[in-house]
């Protein structure tokens, strides 16, 4: 938040400083123009502006975790009864954050960026799922819908609209390998 002040006072600083200063002086020796200080303070004031908001726009994920967004100042709540927003409503996001360098405008000012392990399954184990949020299951049902594709489903946003994913246990289990995942939306037990 402070930082967010801060390029404000910036922004505004480059607006209103270079008024305070004249236009011209009055020396010994006559007339001089003072523009080029009007001008130069109205850069270097911008130019702070734009990096600290280039400083807050970026962050690196360690190639063994997966960055999970929370949206701090979203301008809609989560409907009742959800708990993964998709569309720009504050709280757990959809979306993740793959390994290397991930740009995205002001993000660590909006968002918490919190980095969690690989979801791993060992040989000789799966991977037991259990969806947060989704459709709920039919009164008949222990056990949500086995997925139609696998892969796309892991994906929140996929899982949540066009998968048409349930909350609850799943059907569908992880087999052995790594798994960049939505720990959000997917609870996941090593059998």
């Amino acid at each position: 938040m402070t930082i967010l002040v801060l390029i404000i006072l910036f922004v505004l600083g480059a607006i209103f400083v270079p008024r305070l200063i004249p236009e011209t002086r009055t020396t010994r020796g006559g007339t001089v123009s003072l523009g080029w200080l009007r001008t130069g303070a109205r850069i270097a004031l911008s130019l702070a502006a734009v990096f600290m908001a280039l400083a807050t726009s970026f962050v690196i994920i360690d190639q063994d975790k997966v960055g999970h967004l929370k949206l701090i100042y979203g301008v809609r709540q989560l409907p009742p009864g959800r708990i993964i927003a998709m569309n720009g409503e504050a709280g757990p996001q959809a979306d993740i954050l793959g390994p290397g360098f991930n740009f995205k405008p002001l993000l660590n000012l909006l968002y918490e960026v919190e980095q969690k392990p690989v979801t791993e399954i060992p040989e000789n184990h799966y991977g037991f799922l259990v969806a947060r949020d989704g459709l709920p299951l039919r009164s008949d049902q222990f056990l949500a819908d086995a997925w139609r594709d696998e892969q796309k489903m892991l994906e929140a946003r996929y899982f949540l609209t066009e998968g048409q994913g349930q909350k609850g246990p799943q059907l569908t289990v992880l087999k052995p390998g790594r798994y960049r995942l939505n720990q959000y939306l997917f609870d996941v037990y090593t059998k």
